[in-house]
């Protein structure tokens, strides 16, 4: 999980739309496509953009607002945050932008009308957790979205909006188009949200794929639309998360570390997390009052107030994490305090 909470991400996109680029001499293991070696020579082995590097795009844009201008109105609605990033794979910002250049020329998800590169700029934070991809049209951010999943160093990649986000208002598309930075892709024709569900209904061709998958693959209903709705009417500072941890996952406290990691920096999006837990396999019977399917196979985030754990719920409940579906619900503080005086999983 973001940010993350590996995996966390809504992985709309099948396994077909999942662009093939080869380990680069085993510098990188589990890369999926192309070697990180073959994408620099299809990219001219562009490293990440400096300032003038940036001064040179800037040049290249027209219009009311000038190429600069536009660069800085735009910046925040073409950045995409990219949770879940391998660690001890040797993975670094340039090689991260290499990557995301080669995988949306392969899935043709790129603006085609213009020559280069679509990404202008990465970096890696978080001790190498997470990331951003700054793109250098609005089209081709709303485009990467659409390879959310797609596998880097063995690791499902979470791609999504960072915190920040902010669309540009309506009123500012025209400009945007004349300075050059609103693109058009298959996916965002004139930079218009198809991945949105309410805005493809309407506007997406009815043949319409991304990388061999039916756009609807990646517009029709929620994974999780099935689940009950979340019940936020007795809502506590305690949420109850199911289907976010596996036995496997469990049974490995490096696994499960990473796990409550990753959880807690996607919680914090919404509120200060206190702590992350999850009891151990086994466990269970020794809690009076606490039944086995409560406890198995469940993360428990204790957050400062309410109010941050509801808005975590909203965002987390019915989202998919490695395939499968996330329920949250509520637990009261003594049952939480229950929870911790078993052996855990805990990260704070």
């Amino acid at each position: 999980m973001p940010q993350a909470c590996a995996g966390m991400g809504l992985m709309t996109n099948p396994a077909a739309m999942k662009p093939a680029v080869p380990a680069a001499g085993g510098s990188l293991a589990g890369l999926s496509g192309a070697s990180l070696a073959s994408m620099a020579t299809l990219h001219g082995g562009a490293g990440l953009l400096n300032a003038a590097g940036q001064n040179q795009f800037a040049g290249q844009l027209g219009g009311a607002l000038g190429g600069q201008n536009a660069l800085a109105a735009s910046r925040r609605a073409r950045r995409l945050h990219i949770g879940n990033l391998p660690q001890g794979v040797g993975l670094d910002a340039q090689m991260l932008k290499q990557f995301f250049n080669a995988a949306l020329v392969s899935a043709s998800l790129h603006d085609t009308s213009k020559e280069g590169d679509p990404v202008l700029d990465t970096m890696i934070a978080g001790e190498g957790k997470f990331g951003f991809v700054e793109f250098r049209t609005i089209a081709e951010a709303i485009s990467c979205i659409a390879l959310n999943g797609i596998e880097l160093g063995g690791k499902q990649l979470r791609i999504e909006r960072p915190r920040d986000y902010t669309p540009m208002p309506d009123s500012m598309h025209e400009e945007l188009k004349a300075a050059g930075v609103m693109g058009s892709t298959s996916v965002a024709p004139d930079g218009k949200d198809l991945l949105n569900p309410a805005t493809a209904a309407s506007a997406a061709p009815a043949n319409l794929t991304v990388g061999g998958a039916p756009l609807a693959a990646l517009t029709g209903p929620a994974a999780g639309a099935g689940l009950p709705p979340l019940d936020t009417s007795a809502a506590t500072s305690v949420l109850n998360l199911a289907h976010m941890v596996t036995a496997a996952d469990a049974a490995s406290d490096s696994e499960m570390t990473e796990i409550l990691e990753d959880t807690k920096l996607e919680c914090e999006k919404h509120g200060k997390v206190v702590e992350c837990a999850s009891p151990k396999p086994g466990v269970a019977g020794e809690a009076p009052g606490l039944d086995k399917a409560s406890l198995d196979l469940r993360v428990f985030v204790k957050f400062e107030t309410q109010e941050a754990a509801v808005a975590a719920a909203k965002e987390l409940h019915g989202k998919q994490f490695d395939g499968r579906v996330v329920a949250a619900s509520f637990v009261s503080e003594e049952t939480y305090a229950l929870v911790r005086a078993l052996d855990c999983h805990t990260f704070s």
